[in-house]
């Protein structure tokens, strides 16, 4: 059994989910059914043979074979890990506004984690922030494109490297898609059922118990029953649950929270604007 011969590696909150789910309705990709594996980052220990048997199987007469985990992109050792394991795998980054990733992230600490409820999610203030930012200092790390752009080109270089912005996938989804495509060697005409769909939409729960709940048997099975999330997927019971518990308040974000990721990001985001010949003036604007 053969490996993948692409990875998404993220990043985290840039659409991820959107671009693995319209890939894997391509007849001519296999996508693993687990999203976010982290065997790279985080479960490298567990062997190779773990990594192909558990996520890979029946995957041999797709032309294009990958999978998705936002963990790798910022992960220091994930990029050479991925080489000595893989060889020049295609790689593929998805990046956005990094206040807005903050923002997202912000959100989903709140959801998902055990101190999250510790968090404020009515009105990021400059405590708030700062408390935040102490207790995830990921919150901001993830956000800072340069460098970690900079470790996989270093080592796979700029030719085996796709780069999608989340700006580009709001204004043309399909174009994203083809371009994509073509860069996995596939055919580049397919339209995917998600193409113009919000997937995965991160909320402010109304009720949070019922949201660690929800959070609880979903870990559970990504580990356990990943066909399960594929077939919730599939009938829309997520877009049902995230209406029915879905707070109708917009975060609130201090002008200074704001000024002080703006100041943070600023010299990133410049050198990424340069490293892709991309204008990102409009990351700079509070």
């Amino acid at each position: 059994m053969s490996g993948p011969n692409f990875i998404g590696v993220g990043g985290m909150k840039c659409a991820t989910t959107w671009i693995s789910e319209c890939l894997r309705y391509h007849p001519e990709i296999f996508i693993s059914q687990i999203k976010e594996i982290h065997y790279f980052s985080r479960h490298y220990k567990n062997g190779y043979n773990w990594y192909i048997e558990k996520n890979f199987k029946g995957s041999e007469n797709y032309k294009a074979v990958g999978e998705f985990s936002t963990s790798y992109l910022d992960d220091e050792f994930a990029p050479e890990r991925i080489y000595n394991s893989l060889g020049e795998v295609k790689i593929v980054i998805s990046l956005r506004n990094p206040i807005e990733r903050f923002i997202s992230h912000y959100k989903h600490i709140y959801r998902n984690e055990d101190k999250g409820e510790n968090l404020n999610i009515s009105n990021i203030n400059i405590e708030n922030y700062q408390r935040a930012i102490k207790l995830y200092p990921e919150l901001l790390e993830k956000g800072e494109y340069y460098n970690q752009l900079m470790n996989y080109i270093e080592i796979f270089g700029e030719s085996n490297i796709h780069i999608i912005l989340k700006d580009d996938i709001d204004r043309e989804p399909q174009t994203v898609l083809e371009d994509l495509y073509n860069f996995l060697e596939v055919k580049s005409n397919y339209v995917a059922a998600t193409t113009n769909k919000e997937v995965s939409i991160g909320i402010v729960p109304k009720y949070y118990k019922l949201e660690k709940i929800r959070v609880t048997l979903y870990k559970f099975m990504k580990r356990n029953a990943p066909w399960v999330i594929l077939l919730i997927r599939k009938i829309r019971l997520g877009e049902m649950y995230r209406k029915l518990n879905k707070k109708n308040e917009n975060i609130k974000v201090d002008k200074r929270v704001k000024k002080e990721l703006l100041n943070h990001y600023r010299d990133s985001t410049m050198k990424t604007s340069k490293l892709l010949n991309k204008n990102l003036d409009h990351w700079l604007k509070i």
